[in-house]
Parts: structure tokens; sequence; C-alpha cells
């Protein structure tokens, strides 16, 4: 029985410990997407710039199934927003694909690799390896005749992506719990 007991005292501390390390921010890649205007009224138009700093880039940016691309450091346009009869929150999505250079190349790996065989054939060139990274933002729309500054906050608090950490003190509580239940168990046990 109190195997029994230790078991489900480890199962629950290590469903707590795998849970807490859920939801991950992705890596930043140091691309920063502006709008002129996050809130407005739906109708009107919104311009852009998404800048990827020194890196050269594959541009994609993408708001309500509209694309455009471009080629760069940086890219800017506009969109057009359609009419809305309430508060509308989209998002406009901007990636950029670049090759990854060989300093970050080399610092993801520890040692060179080198063939296992020579061959005097004609090498092939291998292609670079590119990386996507995407950024995005949110637009909001609002109806006609509605100001800005006077848009109803929805009640919605924002994501702030705070600490798990209550989740592994709780997993380790867990632990030392099951711990000890288990070693009282064994002792009155053993004191038959």
């Amino acid at each position: 029985m109190f195997k029994l007991r230790l078991v489900a005292a480890a199962a629950i501390a290590c469903a707590v410990t795998l849970l807490s390390s859920g939801a991950q921010a992705y890596p930043d890649c140091g691309i920063s997407l502006t709008l002129n205007d996050s809130t407005l009224v739906g109708g009107k138009s919104f311009s852009f710039t998404a800048d990827a700093g020194e890196v050269d880039c594959d541009w994609t940016v993408t708001y309500r199934g509209k694309t455009k691309t471009g080629s760069g450091t940086s890219i800017s346009g506009s969109y057009s927003t359609p009419v809305v009869s309430k508060k509308t929150t989209t998002k406009i999505t901007a990636a950029c694909e670049h090759e990854i250079s060989d300093a970050s190349a080399s610092s993801a790996s520890a040692s060179t690799v080198t063939p296992a065989f020579y061959s005097a054939e004609r090498s092939a060139v291998l292609p670079a390896a590119t990386t996507v990274c995407p950024v995005s933002a949110n637009v909001t729309l609002l109806p006609e005749g509605v100001a800005p500054d006077d848009a109803e906050d929805d009640g919605a608090l924002p994501d702030t992506g705070g600490s798990n950490i209550w989740l592994l003190v709780l997993g380790g509580a867990l632990v030392v719990v099951g711990g000890s239940v288990t070693y009282v168990a064994r002792r009155r046990h053993s004191a038959r």
C-alpha cells in the first residue's frame, strides 16, 4: 500500500512540474513591427513598418488575407480596413526569412563536422540554412461614430507572461508530502 502512495505522489509531482513548463515565449528575432495607429475606426487605413536591423530579409506581411512582399532590412506599406459594426481585433503579421549567419551556425554546433570519405568527383554546393522570424501586432477596428479614445475596454486582462513558479513550488511540496507520508507509513509498518 505504501508503494502505491509513493507512486501516486511522484506521479502528481511530475504532472505539476511538467505543466508548469507550459507556454514559453519564442526567442526574440530582433524584428520590430510598428503601426501608425493600432486602434482606428473601420474603413480607414493604417500604415506599418517592419524592421530587422542589419539583417537582409525576404519579407511577407499579411493582414486579413492580403499579403505584401519585399526584400531588404525593412518593409513599409499600408492596408485599408473594412467598416465594422462592433469592436473587432485582427492581427497583422510580418515574417522575415533570412539566411542564418556563420556566427550563429557555428555557435549552434560545438564541433566541426568532417566527411567520412573523400571523393575526387565534383562536389555539390549545399544550400544555406534559412530561418523565418515572425512578429505580429493587433489592429483594433471600431464602429463608425466611436472615437478611439472612447472605445470600451473588453474587460480582459493583458497577457503579461507571468511566472509559473507557484506550480514548481506546489510540485516540490507534493514531493515532500508524499515522501513524508511514505516515511511515516514505513516506520509504522516496520514497528509492528
